[in-house]
Protein backbone atom coordinates (compact mmCIF):
# COMPACT_ATOMS: atom_id res chain seq x y z
CA UNK A 1 0.00 0.00 0.00
CA UNK A 2 1.01 3.72 -1.46
CA UNK A 3 1.67 5.89 1.87
CA UNK A 4 1.70 9.59 1.12
CA UNK A 5 2.62 12.10 3.83
CA UNK A 6 1.06 15.76 3.31
CA UNK A 7 1.13 19.01 4.16
CA UNK A 8 -1.69 21.43 3.76
CA UNK A 9 -0.34 24.80 2.94
CA UNK A 10 -2.38 26.84 4.68
CA UNK A 11 -3.10 29.60 8.08
CA UNK A 12 -3.12 26.74 9.87
CA UNK A 13 -1.20 23.96 8.89
CA UNK A 14 -2.52 20.54 8.48
CA UNK A 15 -0.51 17.05 8.26
CA UNK A 16 -2.27 13.98 7.39
CA UNK A 17 -0.91 10.83 5.60
CA UNK A 18 -3.11 10.01 1.92
CA UNK A 19 -3.54 5.68 1.69
CA UNK A 20 -5.37 5.71 -1.75
CA UNK A 21 -3.24 8.02 -3.92
CA UNK A 22 -0.03 9.64 -4.81
CA UNK A 23 1.51 12.79 -5.66
CA UNK A 24 1.53 12.39 -9.14
CA UNK A 25 0.30 14.34 -11.94
CA UNK A 26 -3.93 14.40 -11.21
CA UNK A 27 -6.59 16.37 -13.00
CA UNK A 28 -6.48 19.92 -13.40
CA UNK A 29 -9.41 22.33 -11.65
CA UNK A 30 -10.53 25.40 -12.43
CA UNK A 31 -10.37 28.54 -10.32
CA UNK A 32 -12.13 31.95 -10.61
CA UNK A 33 -9.03 34.77 -10.11
CA UNK A 34 -9.07 38.42 -10.86
CA UNK A 35 -6.33 39.08 -13.57
CA UNK A 36 -5.11 42.47 -14.90
CA UNK A 37 -5.89 42.04 -18.98
CA UNK A 38 -6.22 45.74 -19.75
CA UNK A 39 -2.66 47.20 -19.10
CA UNK A 40 -3.87 51.05 -19.99
CA UNK A 41 -4.92 53.33 -17.42
CA UNK A 42 -6.48 52.25 -14.03
CA UNK A 43 -8.40 49.77 -15.23
CA UNK A 44 -10.57 47.49 -13.03
CA UNK A 45 -9.02 43.92 -13.03
CA UNK A 46 -10.97 41.06 -15.12
CA UNK A 47 -12.57 37.96 -13.41
CA UNK A 48 -11.26 35.04 -15.17
CA UNK A 49 -11.20 31.38 -15.18
CA UNK A 50 -7.89 29.31 -15.16
CA UNK A 51 -6.84 25.94 -15.13
CA UNK A 52 -4.85 25.30 -12.16
CA UNK A 53 -2.48 21.77 -12.08
CA UNK A 54 -3.07 19.60 -8.72
CA UNK A 55 -1.63 16.12 -7.55
CA UNK A 56 -4.03 13.05 -7.17
CA UNK A 57 -4.43 13.19 -3.73
CA UNK A 58 -5.60 17.11 -3.65
CA UNK A 59 -7.44 15.92 -6.50
CA UNK A 60 -9.36 13.39 -4.20
CA UNK A 61 -9.77 15.47 -1.70
CA UNK A 62 -11.77 18.37 -3.60
CA UNK A 63 -13.64 15.62 -5.05
CA UNK A 64 -14.65 14.14 -1.70
CA UNK A 65 -15.06 17.12 0.77
CA UNK A 66 -13.89 20.09 -1.52
CA UNK A 67 -17.88 21.21 -0.67
CA UNK A 68 -16.05 21.80 2.72
CA UNK A 69 -13.74 24.84 1.74
CA UNK A 70 -16.88 26.13 -0.27
CA UNK A 71 -19.06 25.85 2.38
CA UNK A 72 -16.26 28.06 4.37
CA UNK A 73 -15.63 30.50 1.56
CA UNK A 74 -19.38 31.53 1.63
CA UNK A 75 -19.51 31.75 5.30
CA UNK A 76 -16.17 33.93 5.55
CA UNK A 77 -16.38 35.56 2.41
CA UNK A 78 -20.06 36.63 1.29
CA UNK A 79 -21.61 36.16 4.43
CA UNK A 80 -19.81 37.65 7.08
CA UNK A 81 -21.42 37.93 10.15
CA UNK A 82 -18.42 37.27 12.49
CA UNK A 83 -16.69 40.50 10.85
CA UNK A 84 -20.45 42.06 10.10
CA UNK A 85 -21.83 41.75 14.03
CA UNK A 86 -18.02 42.10 15.80
CA UNK A 87 -18.09 40.75 19.36
CA UNK A 88 -15.41 39.81 21.88
CA UNK A 89 -17.99 37.14 23.77
CA UNK A 90 -17.47 34.07 23.55
CA UNK A 91 -21.17 32.84 23.40
CA UNK A 92 -21.79 35.09 20.92
CA UNK A 93 -19.22 34.16 18.27
CA UNK A 94 -19.98 30.11 18.70
CA UNK A 95 -23.70 31.31 18.39
CA UNK A 96 -23.13 33.80 14.75
CA UNK A 97 -20.91 30.52 13.70
CA UNK A 98 -23.88 27.73 14.24
CA UNK A 99 -25.95 30.50 12.22
CA UNK A 100 -23.52 30.83 9.68
CA UNK A 101 -23.80 27.06 9.51
CA UNK A 102 -27.35 26.85 9.14
CA UNK A 103 -27.56 29.81 6.58
CA UNK A 104 -24.51 28.72 4.27
CA UNK A 105 -26.78 24.66 4.61
CA UNK A 106 -30.12 26.22 3.58
CA UNK A 107 -28.23 28.16 0.44
CA UNK A 108 -26.32 25.43 -0.89
CA UNK A 109 -29.76 23.26 -0.56
CA UNK A 110 -32.02 25.56 -2.13
CA UNK A 111 -29.61 25.79 -5.46
CA UNK A 112 -29.23 22.24 -5.48
CA UNK A 113 -33.24 21.61 -5.14
CA UNK A 114 -35.03 20.76 -8.24
CA UNK A 115 -36.79 24.08 -10.07
CA UNK A 116 -34.67 26.34 -8.52
CA UNK A 117 -32.56 28.43 -10.56
CA UNK A 118 -29.48 29.30 -9.66
CA UNK A 119 -28.55 32.67 -7.39
CA UNK A 120 -26.36 34.22 -5.97
CA UNK A 121 -25.17 34.20 -2.30
CA UNK A 122 -26.14 38.08 -1.22
CA UNK A 123 -29.43 37.29 -3.16
CA UNK A 124 -30.31 34.54 -1.70
CA UNK A 125 -29.57 35.58 1.91
CA UNK A 126 -31.26 39.26 1.11
CA UNK A 127 -34.28 37.23 -0.05
CA UNK A 128 -34.29 35.08 3.05
CA UNK A 129 -34.01 37.89 5.30
CA UNK A 130 -36.96 39.53 3.71
CA UNK A 131 -39.06 36.43 4.55
CA UNK A 132 -37.68 35.96 7.90
CA UNK A 133 -38.93 39.84 8.88
CA UNK A 134 -42.20 39.14 7.31
CA UNK A 135 -42.64 36.03 8.59
CA UNK A 136 -46.10 35.32 10.18
CA UNK A 137 -45.75 31.90 10.95
CA UNK A 138 -47.09 30.69 14.38
CA UNK A 139 -48.57 34.05 15.19
CA UNK A 140 -52.06 33.96 16.77
CA UNK A 141 -54.85 36.27 15.84
CA UNK A 142 -56.54 37.38 18.73
CA UNK A 143 -59.41 39.20 17.70
CA UNK A 144 -60.16 39.95 13.69
CA UNK A 145 -63.34 41.80 12.40
CA UNK A 146 -65.21 41.41 8.66
CA UNK A 147 -65.01 43.50 6.03
CA UNK A 148 -68.21 45.11 5.17
CA UNK A 149 -67.30 45.99 1.51
CA UNK A 150 -66.78 42.36 0.39
CA UNK A 151 -69.82 41.07 2.04
CA UNK A 152 -69.32 40.37 5.53
CA UNK A 153 -71.38 41.72 8.56
CA UNK A 154 -68.89 43.55 10.19
CA UNK A 155 -68.97 41.71 13.65
CA UNK A 156 -65.66 41.37 15.71
CA UNK A 157 -64.35 37.50 16.66
CA UNK A 158 -64.05 37.55 19.86
CA UNK A 159 -60.85 36.19 21.74
CA UNK A 160 -60.79 33.49 23.86
CA UNK A 161 -60.17 34.91 27.50
CA UNK A 162 -57.42 33.92 29.18
CA UNK A 163 -55.14 35.20 32.29
CA UNK A 164 -52.65 37.84 32.05
CA UNK A 165 -49.93 39.57 34.21
CA UNK A 166 -50.18 43.51 34.45
CA UNK A 167 -47.27 45.62 32.98
CA UNK A 168 -44.42 46.28 35.18
CA UNK A 169 -44.73 49.98 36.54
CA UNK A 170 -42.15 52.44 37.91
CA UNK A 171 -42.68 53.72 41.32
CA UNK A 172 -40.74 55.70 42.63
CA UNK A 173 -37.53 53.97 43.00
CA UNK A 174 -38.90 50.38 42.57
CA UNK A 175 -40.38 48.22 40.18
CA UNK A 176 -43.27 46.25 40.27
CA UNK A 177 -46.59 45.41 38.76
CA UNK A 178 -50.16 46.66 39.11
CA UNK A 179 -52.07 44.43 41.49
CA UNK A 180 -55.71 44.65 42.84
CA UNK A 181 -58.33 42.65 44.73
CA UNK A 182 -59.87 39.42 43.40
CA UNK A 183 -63.17 40.33 41.39
CA UNK A 184 -64.66 37.04 42.45
CA UNK A 185 -67.21 37.49 44.95
CA UNK A 186 -65.75 34.73 47.81
CA UNK A 187 -61.97 35.95 47.11
CA UNK A 188 -59.90 39.33 48.77
CA UNK A 189 -56.85 38.04 47.60
CA UNK A 190 -54.18 40.37 46.31
CA UNK A 191 -52.85 39.61 42.56
CA UNK A 192 -51.49 40.91 39.32
CA UNK A 193 -53.13 38.85 36.75
CA UNK A 194 -56.18 39.88 34.94
CA UNK A 195 -58.40 39.16 32.05
CA UNK A 196 -57.05 39.38 29.11
CA UNK A 197 -60.43 39.85 27.17
CA UNK A 198 -62.33 42.41 29.79
CA UNK A 199 -59.34 45.12 29.73
CA UNK A 200 -61.85 47.67 27.33
CA UNK A 201 -61.84 50.94 30.46
CA UNK A 202 -64.24 52.58 27.44
CA UNK A 203 -66.80 50.21 27.67
CA UNK A 204 -69.17 49.75 31.02
CA UNK A 205 -69.67 46.27 30.19
CA UNK A 206 -65.74 45.47 30.45
CA UNK A 207 -64.12 46.28 33.34
CA UNK A 208 -60.61 45.50 34.24
CA UNK A 209 -60.96 42.55 37.31
CA UNK A 210 -57.76 41.01 39.11
CA UNK A 211 -57.90 37.40 39.56
CA UNK A 212 -55.68 34.69 41.35
CA UNK A 213 -53.77 32.37 38.92
CA UNK A 214 -55.51 28.65 38.73
CA UNK A 215 -51.89 27.53 38.37
CA UNK A 216 -50.56 29.28 41.36
CA UNK A 217 -53.19 28.84 43.32
CA UNK A 218 -54.06 25.34 44.67
CA UNK A 219 -58.14 24.55 43.53
CA UNK A 220 -58.94 28.24 42.78
CA UNK A 221 -61.87 28.55 40.77
CA UNK A 222 -62.32 32.19 40.77
CA UNK A 223 -60.68 32.61 37.17
CA UNK A 224 -63.53 30.03 35.17
CA UNK A 225 -66.50 31.41 37.38
CA UNK A 226 -65.91 34.60 35.63
CA UNK A 227 -65.33 33.13 32.32
CA UNK A 228 -68.52 31.37 32.29
CA UNK A 229 -70.57 33.94 33.77
CA UNK A 230 -69.07 36.73 31.25
CA UNK A 231 -67.85 35.17 28.34
CA UNK A 232 -69.36 31.76 27.83
CA UNK A 233 -72.86 33.88 25.79
CA UNK A 234 -71.01 34.96 23.54
CA UNK A 235 -68.45 32.30 22.70
CA UNK A 236 -71.80 30.20 22.36
CA UNK A 237 -72.99 32.67 19.62
CA UNK A 238 -69.80 32.79 17.99
CA UNK A 239 -69.63 29.01 17.76
CA UNK A 240 -73.49 29.10 16.28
Amino acid sequence: MELVAIAWVDRNRRFFIATTCGLGEGEMIQRKRLCQLDKTGRAPPDKVIIEVPQPKAIAKYYKGAGTIDRHNRIRADELRLDRNLCTKHWDKRFNLDVLGIICVDTYLFFNRSANNRMMSCLEFFGRLVDKLVDNQEGIRVTRAAADPGVGGNGAAVEAEPTVWKTIKMKHKKSTHRAQGRCGSKDCTRKSIFICSVCTDATDPAQKKFWFCNPTTVEGSECFAEHVHNKHSDAHGEGEN
